[in-house]
């Protein structure tokens, strides 16, 4: 090991009787806001990050409790927790070889130190990140030249949605998964050799998520030149594979020391994002074929049938053209293919593995993405029995020490939750089977649990309606928590790194467990919601799978259920994980498809829900935002547009919305009680009385008046109820219910949520 702060980390965390401090590690943790003075770690609880952003912060003040990292086990916040007292109970080995391995050292600390104050001074601010960030500092000391030894490199993404939604409907959600996760791994993977080619160590990763990622490495003409050369050689390749769909924007700054203060940073982190918005308005200009860009020329594939069938693109050349069609689905580009088979081995799997020897194994799966040496180093996903020889490797969701043993291992965070068709109900199991016959010429799906369920499948295992629910959320002006100083002592590297991490922790991590159904210590008793109770008895989680999670935002499909369900676990889940700090929240959207709907139409309609949640201004409190919009349609949305243009103008200011296409979330509180009260009452109601209600609300959203006639006769149709299958008392008040004013602008989702559970497919249209 050459970095003497990890050696000091490791030393406070073995509590050593002799901890060795030299001026160069006082000199680089001063830098990320820790004084010699400062510095306390045994006994003081960590503080939450997000118990420092906005102007409630001194009001949700909450700590966390030390325990060693596990993404399987969701750490929430609390008022007060015990005082710290460190018990390590890694072998005198692992401590041993830490010593000599950095990965392993920096896995360790980042396992006991990332719920662990670094000193009371700054209690959000935990010592693994701390640690970590000193670390890079201390590098670019040490290797830096001139006045500003510092070099911050910025990457982003731009165009993600093209790349991975732009897809053919055939095996769409295997090849969606295997797209998002391909960019996920291209990520890790300019990381990785950034830091190669710069000579920078693990701990240089400021953040890496949401399809951006930040480091920081010693400053020197030739580390700006190698970077500047890889980035080139990346945007040609991503050129070739993905045509103007998909860009990476870069940029990098030379810093001085005190650029990396709190408000210096902050304005250094805003130059940083400009200039790579500046680059993403001007796509490839720095490419060697630029001028080609420019030029016609004829496709390279003439027909319909030889584009590729997945992406439909017709301008792939012959060589990077599949030379065997994909069963089922036709002539595809080795990009495809890769993608069509890395599809299923997503459903279990715990290493990725970069082999030593790269081939152009498209058939197996494997992934090749060019390196800083011009070559190609491959990628294979792999479970703990495959693991074969490899140049690195990332464990999934795992900080099991045993397995960082050869100085080659990393971590890789990953919202890998996904339903195959093993974990589906029997019915959809048949119907998936049945499929998969007809496609494959009569042959047997061989290994339920290896294959991803496809729309189809999940929309069989829907209770009611075989409908597919899009969920996409995302976290409400977390920009601002970065560019707008709304920070107690400034936002620093270190505080920075620190709070990027937490949302990639929740939202890569923890996610995977709140779609298993295993919410943590939440205080809320009313979660996980189970509107039917279907899933009481079940302990195989909800019927959907991840596309994309992380940074912050997500996107997931399922069965329409428990789609609907899932997204209130997550925010509530979400709510207690960032301290229910009133300046931090969601705002997200579901829409509902048949199975057989185009993707990236599914994909849109999600998007518009997402930001018609988002536009939300509560006109009673003025605020905007931490609002959903639950079973959004562009036709539910546009017909509240025009009732609220037939309202006279006088009633404009005073009256709310007629529908509520979308509610802050504590709206919802009533909802989710009035449609598992109306789910209870199904049974002993006749569907005319449903139908009745359905006109009821709709004379109401188009003349603002309860029709008496048809209230009085559905107050009949309760009164009809035999008293022992409910008692009238609370029949009557449900129907008070209702008919409530404020009610009625929601009562939609309620009538509409229990005729799709109680809808039978033969009955769609």
């Amino acid at each position: 090991m050459t970095n003497p702060i990890l050696k000091w980390a490791l030393q406070i965390l073995q509590q050593s009787e002799e901890i060795s401090v030299d001026d160069s590690v006082l000199r680089a943790l001063e830098l990320v806001g820790i004084g010699s003075d400062q510095i306390q770690v045994n006994g003081q609880p960590l503080e939450s990050i997000f118990s420092t952003i906005g102007e409630h912060s001194s009001i949700v003040q909450k700590q966390i409790s030390w325990q060693p990292l596990d993404a399987q086990q969701i750490v929430y916040p609390k008022e007060h927790v015990e005082t710290v007292r460190l018990n390590i109970p890694e072998s005198p080995e692992v401590w041993d070889q830490s010593y000599a391995d950095e990965n392993l050292a920096l896995a360790l600390i980042e396992k006991y130190g990332t719920f662990l104050s670094i000193s009371p001074s700054v209690p959000y601010l935990s010592f693994y990140e701390a640690v970590k960030s000193a670390a890079a500092v201390h590098d670019c000391l040490e290797y830096g030249q001139g006045d500003k030894p510092f070099l911050l490199v910025s990457g982003d993404f731009s165009g993600i949605q093209e790349a991975i939604y732009t897809i053919a409907s055939s095996g769409a959600l295997k090849t969606l998964r295997a797209r998002s996760f391909m960019l996920e791994l291209l990520t890790e993977h300019i990381v990785y050799e950034i830091q190669q080619a710069t000579g920078s160590g693990r701990h240089s990763l400021i953040f890496s998520g949401g399809g951006g990622f930040s480091l920081l490495v010693p400053n020197t003409p030739e580390n700006q030149n190698a970077i500047n050369v890889f980035i080139g050689v990346i945007n040609e390749w991503i050129l070739e594979q993905f045509g103007f769909q998909l860009f990476l924007a870069l940029h990098f700054e030379s810093l001085s020391a005190c650029a990396l203060e709190g408000n210096q940073f902050r304005d250094t982190w805003e130059v940083m994002a400009d200039e790579m918005a500046k680059q993403k308005r001007r796509k490839f200009w720095n490419s060697s074929d630029f001028k080609d860009l420019f030029c016609p020329e004829m496709p390279k594939q003439l027909a319909n049938q030889d584009a590729c069938q997945i992406t439909h693109r017709d301008d792939i050349p012959n060589s990077e053209m599949a030379p065997t069609p994909l069963e089922g689905i036709g002539r595809v580009s080795k990009l495809a293919y890769r993608l069509w088979r890395l599809g299923d081995r997503l459903t279990e799997f715990d290493y990725i593995v970069r082999l030593p020897s790269p081939a152009d194994n498209f058939k197996d799966g494997t992934l090749l993405f060019p390196t800083h040496q011009n070559q190609y180093a491959e990628y294979k996903a792999c479970s703990f029995s495959q693991t074969e020889n490899y140049d690195a490797r990332w464990l999934v969701n795992s900080w099991d020490l045993d397995c960082y043993d050869d100085n080659k291992t990393f971590p890789f965070l990953f919202g890998d939750y996904v339903r195959s068709v093993a974990g589906l109900r029997t019915e959809a199991q048949t119907h998936e089977m049945e499929e998969y016959q007809r496609d494959h010429k009569g042959q047997e799906m061989a290994e339920p649990a290896g294959v991803t369920a496809s729309f189809s499948g999940l929309a069989k295992a829907a209770q009611g309606s075989e409908l597919i629910g899009c969920l996409r959320m995302d976290v409400d002006n977390s920009g601002d928590f970065f560019s707008q100083g709304e920070w107690k002592l400034g936002l620093g590297i270190a505080a920075s790194s620190n709070l990027s991490r937490s949302l990639n922790l929740f939202f890569k991590g923890y996610l995977n467990q709140v779609c298993c159904m295993e919410l943590g210590n939440l205080e809320k008793k009313d979660y996980p919601v189970d509107i039917t109770g279907k899933k009481m008895n079940q302990t195989n989680g909800r019927d959907v799978s991840i596309v994309y999670a992380g940074g912050d935002d997500l996107f997931i499909v399922g069965a329409w259920d428990d789609i609907a369900e899932l997204a209130f676990d997550i925010n509530a889940c979400f709510r207690a994980f960032s301290c229910y700090n009133p300046d931090v929240h969601l705002s997200g959207g579901v829409t509902l498809h048949k199975p057989k709907f185009p993707l990236y139409q599914m994909a849109r309609m999600a998007k518009q829900a997402e930001n018609t949640a988002k536009e939300n201004e509560d006109r009673v409190t003025t605020k905007k935002k931490n609002s959903f919009a639950l079973f959004y349609s562009d036709d539910l949305k546009g017909r509240n547009k025009r009732l609220n243009k037939s309202t006279s103008a006088q009633h404009w200011e005073e009256e709310r919305d007629r529908i509520a296409v979308v509610s802050q979330w504590n709206e919802y509180d009533d909802v989710i009680q009035l449609t598992k009260q109306l789910q209870k009452v199904y049974p002993d109601l006749s569907h005319g009385f449903y139908r009745q209600l359905f006109e009821v609300l709709q004379i109401w959203q188009e003349e603002g008046l309860l029709y008496l006639p048809m209230v009085f006769h559905t107050k009949r149709q309760f009164d009809r109820i035999q008293p022992q299958t409910l008692t009238l008392k609370s029949l009557k008040t449900l129907l008070m219910t209702l008919f409530k004013q404020d009610q009625m602008r929601k009562l939609h989702i309620p009538l509409q949520w229990v005729e799709y559970l109680n809808r039978h497919a033969e009955g769609e249209n």
